[in-house]
């Protein structure tokens, strides 16, 4: 007994959508990391502020104990 076609060509389709969907999932992963990367690399020239560390002078008193 053979499959019948119409079950074949909608498990055909299906296949078809889901490795588009894969496909593009991929594309989008990669294309946020590219776009992370070059926000770390080009974003200190555009945003400083947010780059900069805080500056603030901290003294506290330390207290050594010796023998």
């Amino acid at each position: 007994m053979g499959k019948n076609p119409h079950i074949e060509a909608e498990q055909t389709y299906w296949g078809q959508v889901m490795w588009r969907l894969i496909k593009a999932l991929l594309f989008l992963i990669i294309l946020a990391g590219v776009g992370l990367v070059a926000y770390a690399y080009v974003g200190p020239l555009f945003f400083p502020g947010d780059f900069a560390a805080p500056s603030q002078e901290v003294t506290r008193p330390v207290t050594l104990e010796t023998n």
